[in-house]
């Protein structure tokens, strides 16, 4: 169970499309319902939110993260 989390978001809760692409990561979104898609070599697919930003457009975090966030009563993610 997650006690407690102290994290910058980007890079390591959050991913932006920027730094993964070159691993071969693929990111669809659906700006409108603020959703993600992200794709890796092997086919794995993870279900994410968006998270816009004012600097790097916006970011993903997986809903696995998040739900294991929220479930933990830590923070609030919308």
């Amino acid at each position: 169970m997650i006690r407690c989390i102290f994290s910058d978001l980007d890079g390591t809760l959050c991913h932006f499309d920027r730094h993964t692409k070159h691993f071969g990561v693929r990111v669809t979104t659906d700006d409108g319902k603020g959703v993600a898609t992200v794709r890796n070599t092997e086919g794995e697919e993870r279900s994410c939110r968006l998270l816009p930003t004012s600097t790097m457009g916006a970011g993903v975090i997986s809903d696995k993260t998040v739900a294991q966030i929220l479930k933990s009563a830590l923070l609030s993610v919308t």
